[in-house]
């Protein structure tokens, strides 16, 4: 799975797993010093996700 986030400068940060446990994952990522949370959702039917961030 790939997950594309964008960023206040219009660049993306791409994340990679390679395993889905939950229905709902939370990722902590660092980048710059910054952390970001990013709630993952995914939709078993289709086997697509949407991403949102909570928190910067």
């Amino acid at each position: 799975m790939k997950a594309n986030i964008k960023e206040n400068n219009n660049r993306f940060l791409d994340l990679y797993t390679s395993e889905v446990t939950t229905a709902n994952s939370v990722l902590n990522i660092r980048n710059k010093n910054v952390v970001h949370t990013v709630k993952i959702l995914f939709t078993s039917s289709h086997n697509k996700y949407l991403h949102e961030s909570i928190t910067r």
